[in-house]
């Protein structure tokens, strides 16, 4: 989910079961202003995307990972907290590229036992 500098959200979400559990898995969002693209990643490999109005992103504030501030109660996630472990967070300055988020992806899980969708 990213938010505009409006307030409005722009969600991604992957399909139902894609992400597993006793398993580190990687996760990425990318959003390219340039074209309005924004592509979910699980494992190197899209599993969601959307064309959205190109729109400038908050990055002001406080930056919430694993939480939703703004859940209310009727939400299925209200006044809930993820409850795993959280590995190798990183926030760039741009959209990495397909071919980026692979390489990166194989080079953490080289003889690695991870999960897979």
């Amino acid at each position: 989910m990213i938010m505009d500098m409006a307030g409005h959200y722009h969600v991604l979400k992957s399909p139902s079961g894609s992400v597993v559990t006793n398993g580190f898995q990687q996760v990425a969002v990318t959003y390219d202003k340039s074209t309005g693209a924004g592509l979910l990643y699980l494992n190197s490999q899209v599993v969601a995307q959307a064309q959205w109005q190109t729109f400038a992103p908050k990055t002001e504030g406080d930056l919430w990972i694993s939480y939703r501030p703004g859940a209310h109660p009727n939400d299925p996630t209200y006044n809930t907290f993820f409850a795993g472990l959280l590995d190798e967070i990183a926030i760039y300055n741009r959209a990495l590229t397909t071919k980026e988020i692979q390489d990166y992806y194989h080079t953490m899980t080289a003889g690695k036992s991870v999960a897979h969708h």
